[in-house]
């Protein structure tokens, strides 16, 4: 899976209140599966986006947060905190890579 906390990015949709600098986290349960801040450009992200057909993320400077992993059957969540300001809107995207 694909998962992105999407928040400063925004900006160029005009979503003027956009949250500065998510983190990820992923949750099984209580046990923290996989966690970002800062996804920086990583040539294999940038990869995976494409090949779902999600909008590229500037990089290596944003502060959006990016993860690749693979999930066990069950409840799972997300939890996106605020590292620089801890208000804003953020886009939670999910996508199953092929």
């Amino acid at each position: 899976m694909l998962v992105r906390a999407i928040g400063p990015a925004l900006q160029q949709f005009g979503v003027g209140t956009a949250m500065t600098d998510p983190q990820l986290t992923l949750l099984a349960g209580s046990t923290v599966v996989a966690t970002n801040d800062n996804w920086a450009g990583a040539t294999a992200l940038s990869a995976a986006f494409a090949q779902v057909g999600a909008f590229p993320l500037p990089a290596p400077t944003s502060r959006d947060s990016v993860l690749i992993t693979t999930f066990e059957p069950g409840a799972c969540s997300a939890r996106i905190t605020g590292v620089a300001s801890t208000t804003g809107e953020v886009l939670l995207e999910i996508y199953e890579l092929p």
